[in-house]
């Protein structure tokens, strides 16, 4: 108890502590703080990116589900999707036998569809250039072409006897 006594009697200990806190440096002062920052960081990119971009892919499947697909639901149940509500799919489990589900209920859909690539998709939008299509019906017959140009059986006795 004496020891305590002396120290906190005698103020020149306390100026000497002073002195040594006064003497740290900016980095000291605030590297708390930077740690905290970094760590903030470090917790967005690990935990609260990746659950973004999951909730992004549950939003886009649960909104391209279509009657027909095959799905899988979060409680392991495999079946067809027959129907689409609102909020609810009802989906046949077994010949005869369907189910209500909430679309959040749906875990994954296992039927593959088929997008048509991009260069695809515009040349059927637009056809190439310089080509026409026919209308229905008989093809027109040009100047000096032949029936077998044309492909007829008699084409080349056009010309008569």
């Amino acid at each position: 108890m004496g020891f305590l006594y002396t120290l906190l009697a005698n103020p020149a200990v306390f100026a000497q502590a002073k002195e040594t806190t006064q003497k740290s440096s900016g980095l000291q002062q605030y590297g708390i703080f930077i740690i905290i920052g970094v760590m903030l960081l470090v917790f967005y990119f690990l935990i609260i990116v990746p659950q973004r971009k999951r909730a992004r892919e549950m939003e886009s499947l649960l909104s391209k589900i279509q009657v027909g697909d095959e799905v899988v639901t979060i409680g392991g149940v495999h079946g067809t999707v027959n129907e689409l509500l609102e909020d609810k799919v009802v989906i046949e489990v077994d010949e005869g036998v369907n189910m209500t589900f909430s679309r959040a209920a749906i875990a994954r859909n296992t039927t593959v569809h088929e997008e048509p690539d991009e260069e695809e998709a515009e040349e059927e939008e637009e056809p190439a250039e310089g080509t026409e299509e026919e209308p229905a019906g008989e093809p027109e017959e040009t100047e000096g072409s032949s029936g077998e140009e044309a492909g007829g059986p008699e084409g080349g006795e056009k010309g008569g006897k």
